[in-house]
Protein backbone atom coordinates (compact mmCIF):
# COMPACT_ATOMS: atom_id res chain seq x y z
CA UNK A 1 0.00 0.00 0.00
CA UNK A 2 2.88 2.43 0.92
CA UNK A 3 4.93 1.79 -2.31
CA UNK A 4 1.60 2.25 -4.08
CA UNK A 5 0.93 5.58 -2.48
CA UNK A 6 5.02 6.73 -3.69
CA UNK A 7 4.67 5.65 -6.82
CA UNK A 8 1.08 7.67 -7.77
CA UNK A 9 3.09 10.91 -5.86
CA UNK A 10 5.82 10.42 -8.05
CA UNK A 11 4.15 9.87 -11.26
CA UNK A 12 1.75 12.82 -10.01
CA UNK A 13 5.37 15.23 -9.13
CA UNK A 14 6.79 13.90 -12.87
CA UNK A 15 3.48 15.22 -14.58
CA UNK A 16 3.80 18.78 -12.67
CA UNK A 17 7.15 19.19 -13.78
CA UNK A 18 6.17 18.46 -17.33
CA UNK A 19 3.45 20.45 -17.45
CA UNK A 20 5.07 23.29 -15.75
CA UNK A 21 8.73 22.89 -17.64
CA UNK A 22 9.30 24.41 -20.85
CA UNK A 23 9.65 21.30 -23.55
CA UNK A 24 12.41 22.89 -25.80
CA UNK A 25 14.57 25.67 -25.60
CA UNK A 26 13.49 28.64 -27.67
CA UNK A 27 15.53 31.80 -28.89
CA UNK A 28 14.68 34.83 -27.51
CA UNK A 29 15.21 38.67 -28.06
CA UNK A 30 13.90 42.29 -26.88
CA UNK A 31 13.06 44.37 -29.77
CA UNK A 32 15.24 47.67 -29.47
CA UNK A 33 14.45 51.11 -29.57
CA UNK A 34 16.71 51.84 -32.67
CA UNK A 35 14.49 49.46 -34.77
CA UNK A 36 13.03 50.93 -37.53
CA UNK A 37 10.36 50.38 -40.39
CA UNK A 38 9.67 51.94 -43.63
CA UNK A 39 7.14 52.28 -46.62
CA UNK A 40 8.32 53.06 -49.78
CA UNK A 41 5.83 54.03 -52.31
CA UNK A 42 4.69 55.77 -55.76
CA UNK A 43 2.16 58.66 -57.21
CA UNK A 44 1.26 59.14 -60.49
CA UNK A 45 3.78 61.83 -60.61
CA UNK A 46 6.26 61.08 -58.04
CA UNK A 47 8.00 58.91 -55.14
CA UNK A 48 7.27 58.91 -51.32
CA UNK A 49 8.56 56.95 -48.45
CA UNK A 50 6.88 57.22 -44.81
CA UNK A 51 9.09 55.44 -41.57
CA UNK A 52 8.85 55.14 -38.25
CA UNK A 53 12.88 55.48 -37.16
CA UNK A 54 12.24 54.69 -33.74
CA UNK A 55 10.20 51.97 -31.65
CA UNK A 56 8.66 53.11 -28.55
CA UNK A 57 7.37 49.49 -27.36
CA UNK A 58 9.22 46.70 -25.47
CA UNK A 59 8.65 43.58 -27.48
CA UNK A 60 9.73 40.39 -27.50
CA UNK A 61 9.94 37.85 -30.59
CA UNK A 62 10.74 34.03 -29.88
CA UNK A 63 11.79 31.33 -31.88
CA UNK A 64 10.62 27.82 -31.19
CA UNK A 65 14.07 25.07 -31.32
CA UNK A 66 11.73 22.09 -32.29
CA UNK A 67 11.46 21.66 -36.00
CA UNK A 68 7.34 21.66 -36.71
CA UNK A 69 6.39 20.21 -40.54
CA UNK A 70 6.55 23.90 -41.99
CA UNK A 71 9.79 24.95 -39.80
CA UNK A 72 9.88 26.85 -36.62
CA UNK A 73 7.46 28.21 -34.57
CA UNK A 74 7.91 32.05 -33.89
CA UNK A 75 5.63 33.99 -31.58
CA UNK A 76 5.44 37.73 -30.79
CA UNK A 77 5.89 40.70 -32.72
CA UNK A 78 5.49 44.46 -33.66
CA UNK A 79 2.50 46.52 -32.65
CA UNK A 80 3.22 50.35 -35.04
CA UNK A 81 1.89 53.66 -33.98
CA UNK A 82 0.23 54.50 -37.34
CA UNK A 83 0.69 58.20 -35.38
CA UNK A 84 4.19 57.56 -35.58
CA UNK A 85 4.38 57.64 -39.45
CA UNK A 86 6.38 60.51 -40.75
CA UNK A 87 6.38 60.82 -44.42
CA UNK A 88 8.61 63.89 -44.59
CA UNK A 89 5.78 66.33 -45.95
CA UNK A 90 2.73 67.29 -43.71
CA UNK A 91 -0.02 66.71 -46.43
CA UNK A 92 1.29 63.36 -47.04
CA UNK A 93 1.83 62.83 -43.15
CA UNK A 94 -2.03 63.48 -42.66
CA UNK A 95 -3.03 61.68 -45.92
CA UNK A 96 -1.22 58.41 -44.66
CA UNK A 97 -2.80 58.67 -41.48
CA UNK A 98 -5.88 59.13 -42.74
CA UNK A 99 -5.70 56.21 -45.28
CA UNK A 100 -4.89 53.77 -42.90
CA UNK A 101 -7.79 54.51 -40.32
CA UNK A 102 -5.68 55.35 -37.53
CA UNK A 103 -8.58 56.70 -35.39
CA UNK A 104 -10.28 53.76 -35.42
CA UNK A 105 -7.33 51.37 -35.73
CA UNK A 106 -4.49 53.65 -34.06
CA UNK A 107 -1.74 50.36 -34.35
CA UNK A 108 -0.68 48.28 -37.05
CA UNK A 109 0.74 44.84 -36.74
CA UNK A 110 3.50 42.59 -37.54
CA UNK A 111 3.57 39.30 -36.02
CA UNK A 112 5.69 36.35 -36.99
CA UNK A 113 4.44 33.20 -37.59
CA UNK A 114 7.56 30.94 -38.34
CA UNK A 115 11.19 30.63 -39.73
CA UNK A 116 12.08 27.85 -42.38
CA UNK A 117 15.33 27.36 -40.38
CA UNK A 118 17.27 28.44 -36.82
CA UNK A 119 19.38 31.19 -37.93
CA UNK A 120 23.12 30.51 -37.80
CA UNK A 121 23.24 34.25 -35.44
CA UNK A 122 27.13 35.12 -37.43
CA UNK A 123 28.38 38.29 -38.58
CA UNK A 124 27.51 37.67 -42.44
CA UNK A 125 23.69 38.04 -42.78
CA UNK A 126 22.08 35.21 -43.41
CA UNK A 127 18.65 34.65 -45.75
CA UNK A 128 16.40 32.43 -44.18
CA UNK A 129 12.48 32.13 -45.97
CA UNK A 130 9.28 32.40 -43.54
CA UNK A 131 5.37 33.95 -43.10
CA UNK A 132 4.35 36.99 -40.92
CA UNK A 133 0.66 38.34 -40.48
CA UNK A 134 0.26 41.28 -41.40
CA UNK A 135 -2.55 43.54 -39.56
CA UNK A 136 -3.59 47.10 -41.16
CA UNK A 137 -7.18 48.60 -40.78
CA UNK A 138 -8.42 46.00 -38.83
CA UNK A 139 -7.84 43.25 -41.78
CA UNK A 140 -5.25 40.02 -41.18
CA UNK A 141 -3.40 39.06 -44.19
CA UNK A 142 -0.31 36.41 -43.94
CA UNK A 143 2.45 36.85 -46.06
CA UNK A 144 5.71 35.02 -46.83
CA UNK A 145 9.09 36.20 -46.37
CA UNK A 146 12.73 36.99 -46.65
CA UNK A 147 14.04 37.49 -43.31
CA UNK A 148 17.84 38.21 -43.24
CA UNK A 149 19.73 37.68 -39.86
CA UNK A 150 23.18 38.81 -38.74
CA UNK A 151 24.66 38.82 -34.96
CA UNK A 152 27.69 41.19 -34.89
CA UNK A 153 28.19 40.48 -31.28
CA UNK A 154 26.60 38.21 -28.90
CA UNK A 155 24.32 40.66 -27.43
CA UNK A 156 23.10 41.93 -31.08
CA UNK A 157 20.56 40.30 -33.50
CA UNK A 158 19.69 42.09 -36.52
CA UNK A 159 16.45 40.82 -38.09
CA UNK A 160 15.24 42.73 -41.24
CA UNK A 161 12.81 41.84 -44.34
CA UNK A 162 10.41 43.64 -46.70
CA UNK A 163 7.35 42.83 -48.28
CA UNK A 164 5.68 44.10 -51.33
CA UNK A 165 1.92 44.71 -50.28
CA UNK A 166 -1.34 46.47 -51.96
CA UNK A 167 -3.53 49.16 -50.38
CA UNK A 168 -6.21 46.89 -51.47
CA UNK A 169 -5.13 43.20 -49.60
CA UNK A 170 -6.28 45.60 -46.48
CA UNK A 171 -9.32 46.48 -48.26
CA UNK A 172 -8.17 50.28 -48.57
CA UNK A 173 -8.32 52.66 -51.24
CA UNK A 174 -4.52 54.81 -52.06
CA UNK A 175 -5.46 58.57 -51.48
CA UNK A 176 -5.60 61.13 -53.99
CA UNK A 177 -5.87 64.84 -54.11
CA UNK A 178 -6.76 68.02 -55.92
CA UNK A 179 -10.03 65.94 -57.51
CA UNK A 180 -7.57 63.14 -58.52
CA UNK A 181 -5.27 64.83 -60.41
CA UNK A 182 -2.37 63.49 -58.14
CA UNK A 183 -2.92 59.91 -57.12
CA UNK A 184 -1.23 57.17 -54.96
CA UNK A 185 -0.72 54.17 -56.52
CA UNK A 186 -2.28 50.84 -55.60
CA UNK A 187 1.55 49.22 -54.89
CA UNK A 188 3.68 49.82 -51.47
CA UNK A 189 7.29 47.96 -50.36
CA UNK A 190 6.90 47.78 -46.45
CA UNK A 191 10.48 47.06 -45.14
CA UNK A 192 11.68 46.64 -41.59
CA UNK A 193 14.92 46.02 -39.11
CA UNK A 194 14.64 45.11 -35.87
CA UNK A 195 17.47 45.54 -33.90
CA UNK A 196 17.71 42.70 -30.91
CA UNK A 197 19.25 41.73 -27.76
CA UNK A 198 18.66 38.46 -26.37
CA UNK A 199 17.42 37.78 -23.07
Amino acid sequence: MVIRQLSIWVLLFAGIHFAFSPAVPIYRWTVLKSSNLHVFGTTNVNKFNCDITEYAALDTISCNRAKQKDGYTMAGGLQLDVKSFNCHNPIMTSDLRKTLKSKDYPYLYVRFINIAKLPDLKPSAETIGGWVEIEIAGVVKRFDMQYTISSASADQVVLSGKRQLLFSDFNITPPSRLGGMIRVNNELEVSFTLQMRPV
